[in-house]
């Protein structure tokens, strides 16, 4: 497991009504229409999406070749006038990406950063390399079909420089009683496990993990569990919540009491709280969680709470 240190955190500047939301698709193409209604909700919104028409490029399972997607990155955090940058959708390319970024000036020029799935990727890069604050949470294709609330909730992380308090509507299921304090970590289980043993990994000490996946298969999971535990992982973390893990199968309930078992016998082992059924992951209520920021695990509660600001 990497042995990198986090560095201190950095609390990008709160979004305003007007603000420039720079749009990048760092990983897999996209549909079109469905672009067109992101942006039309983002607008509707108060923002001005900002976007490259190299955007719209295609090369088999990528959003055109590794040189757009990373000069896209690189230009939207350089400008100063984007001020939060949104990925448009998920899929796989990310990581390629990594060994190029300018992180120093990433860190000199903060701004807010949100998506999930393959973005796991530049949360966890960021935190290893640059300590910035970012957003496990919907990107612009999966914007409109949110739940008011879970969009209400985004919209007070990005704006309000105070803490969000409970990041649930309703109490998540207790898998393993105990409470903890801890610094959060959203993430994808498959891009963490990806990660492990890069310098883009951050040191996961009193790391609160908040895992999720889809279209992987129970044994995967679990291989991929057990990855994380011999690699050290659960050594290390402070808690753990388990968000939505979905999967296309005849069987649902049989398929969601084996990833239940799976990490209810990691935290029971390393005497991990934790929390169950959270929601957020690949689902349309998609609740946003920071990356980064110390928070509250309450198991007995159902409750995982937010105890600084996403932004100043």
């Amino acid at each position: 497991m990497s042995s990198i240190v986090r560095p201190t955190p950095i609390a990008p500047p709160a979004l305003r009504p007007g603000d420039a939301v720079g749009l990048i698709a760092p990983a897999s193409p996209f549909d079109r229409p469905r672009f067109e209604a992101g942006v039309a909700f983002l607008k509707a919104l108060g923002f001005e999406p900002v976007w490259e028409e190299s955007l719209f490029e295609a090369d088999a399972y990528l959003a055109g070749p590794d040189e757009r997607r990373l000069a896209e990155l690189q230009r939207m955090a350089r400008d100063p006038d984007i001020r939060a940058v949104l990925a448009v959708r998920g899929g796989y390319g990310t990581m390629r990406l990594l060994p190029d970024l300018d992180f120093a000036g990433i860190a000199g020029q903060p701004k807010i950063w949100i998506g999930f799935s393959d973005f796991t990727a530049l949360h966890l890069a960021f935190q290893a390399r640059t300590g910035l604050t970012t957003i496990h949470g919907p990107q612009l294709v999966t914007l409109p079909a949110a739940p008011a609330e879970a969009v209400e909730r985004l919209l007070r992380l990005v704006a309000r420089p105070e803490p969000l308090g409970t990041l649930f509507p309703e109490p998540a299921a207790c898998w393993r009683p105990g409470a903890v304090s801890g610094w959060l970590l959203p993430a994808n289980l498959t891009l963490l496990c990806c990660l492990l043993g890069t310098a883009y990994l951050p040191d996961l000490k009193g790391a609160i993990l908040c895992l999720e996946d889809t279209g992987e298969a129970a044994y995967r999971i679990d291989r991929m569990l057990t990855h994380l535990e011999l690699a050290g992982v659960f050594d290390r973390a402070a808690g753990l919540v388990a968000g939505q893990f979905t999967l296309n199968t005849d069987d649902p309930q049989t398929y969601a009491a084996l990833v239940e078992r799976r990490f209810k016998e990691i935290a029971l082992r390393h005497g991990l709280p934790l929390l169950g059924g959270a929601p957020f992951g690949h689902l349309d209520a998609n609740y946003p969680v920071p990356v980064g920021v110390r928070a509250r695990l309450d198991a007995d509660a159902g409750e995982l709470t937010v105890l600084d600001p996403c932004v100043h």
